[in-house]
């Protein structure tokens, strides 16, 4: 369990600060041990956890000839690779493949879905599922999702226990006004399609959608999330399809209220049919605020949304994760007086908080503490990593907290 923890605080170092393809298993910090070999130009890089110590890959590259492609690997906790070192292509068709979104379930199975521009000008959504041993799932070429009769805003995709793929896309039509679709997609472990041609309709506006996401409940339904600017007020929506493929609403939650625009949003799955999430204002004070939605619709924390800490200054970058005693852990950057300080708080699925109502400071260390990330721990616990800085001319240094 421990092994399994720090090798998620490393995917996180590695990914989110660096573009070079490196990993580390020895103590040494000047070296490290090379994973992919023969790259160009990897971009768009994401990890994913197996659930025995290793983990999948993808990345973007533009290889001979010079045209962009999808690949991916997966590595024990060794660092050795399962299959080719210089990583598999995720589909044989012919055009360009971009702009890839993976997402895994903590075992041997990963799903991927890229913008292919094989057979059309503006691309259409294609998806793989592929296997540790580097087998594709979905044949050589990848299943289509999406046909590319309008433009893809983003999408988003899932993977649950049954390997069972979720794809949430947006699309935008060419016509003016311009119409915003947002649709759902669901590809069973061997293929087929639970709705037809290019998914289900889940909502359709003139208000500009963006940054879709779904999130399965293990029941064989979802929750889709995605934001909306309304009125010049940027907002989180969401949607709960059932596993007959009904929407269960009759309209979207309003999750992050009207009152404040918001930057994006995070979530996750508390428990089957319990969505937690959490979000950051934008404005000259920043705070971050939290809500619980249901499977039946119902918001937990307030018909809008909860404050999260009421300290003074701006509360920044907030990081969540559940816990194994089933307790939701947030934590966020407070940036007072040009002091970055991080902060933690635990809830009960509920909502309410376990600690002070401030939350607790993770470490009593001099300069800044910024970029962190949570990782559940053992009974109920956690431990986070981050940067610490101690003057502007020195690097930041790496941190760790149980």
């Amino acid at each position: 369990m421990l092994r399994s923890i720090l090798l998620s605080t490393f995917y996180f170092l590695l990914f989110t600060f660096t573009s070079s393809l490196f990993g580390q298993w020895i103590t040494n910090s000047e070296l490290n041990t090379q994973l992919v070999f023969d790259s160009t130009n990897p971009v768009n890089i994401s990890s994913f956890e197996d659930g025995n110590g290793g983990a999948f890959l993808f990345w973007q590259d533009t290889k001979s000839p010079a045209s962009a492609n999808v690949f991916f690997l997966h590595f024990d906790n060794y660092g050795n690779v399962s299959f080719r070192a210089d990583g598999k292509s995720v589909s044989r068709t012919s055009g360009e493949k971009k702009n890839p979104i993976a997402a895994g379930n903590n075992s041997h199975t990963a799903v991927v879905v890229w913008n292919d521009y094989s057979s059309a000008s503006r691309g259409a959504l294609y998806g793989q599922l592929v296997k540790s041993n580097g087998i594709l799932l979905w044949n050589e070429s990848g299943l289509k999702i999406s046909g590319g009769q309008n433009t893809l805003v983003n999408c988003g995709a899932a993977l649950d226990q049954k390997n069972t793929s979720y794809f949430t896309f947006i699309e935008k039509s060419d016509a003016a006004p311009t119409e915003y679709f947002l649709k759902l997609q669901v590809l069973s472990e061997a293929g087929s399609a639970r709705f037809p041609n290019d998914g289900m309709l889940l909502s359709k506006s003139y208000s500009a959608k963006n940054n879709a996401s779904v999130f399965p409940d293990e029941k064989g339904g979802c929750f889709v999330l995605w934001g909306e600017n309304e009125n010049k007020i940027y907002q989180i929506h969401a949607q709960y399809i059932d596993d007959r493929g009904k929407l269960l609403w009759k309209d979207a939650v309003d999750v992050s209220g009207n009152s404040k625009s918001i930057s994006g949003y995070h979530a996750l799955l508390a428990k089957p049919g319990l969505l937690y999430v959490y979000w950051q204002n934008i404005g000259k004070q920043k705070t971050i605020f939290h809500q619980l939605v249901t499977s039946s619709g119902k918001t937990l924390l307030g018909e809008q949304h909860t404050l999260v800490a009421k300290q003074t200054g701006n509360q920044i970058n907030p990081q969540a994760a559940l816990a194994p005693d089933l307790t939701l852990m947030l934590s966020w950057v407070n940036d007072f007086n040009g002091r970055k300080n991080i902060y933690l708080q635990k809830f009960k699925l509920n909502g309410k908080a376990v600690w002070n109502s401030e939350g607790i400071s993770i470490a009593k260390t001099r300069g800044d503490q910024f970029g962190q990330v949570i990782i559940p721990g053992e009974k109920g616990g956690a431990i986070l990593a981050w940067l610490g800085q101690t003057g502007q001319s020195q690097k930041p240094a790496v941190y760790a907290q149980k």
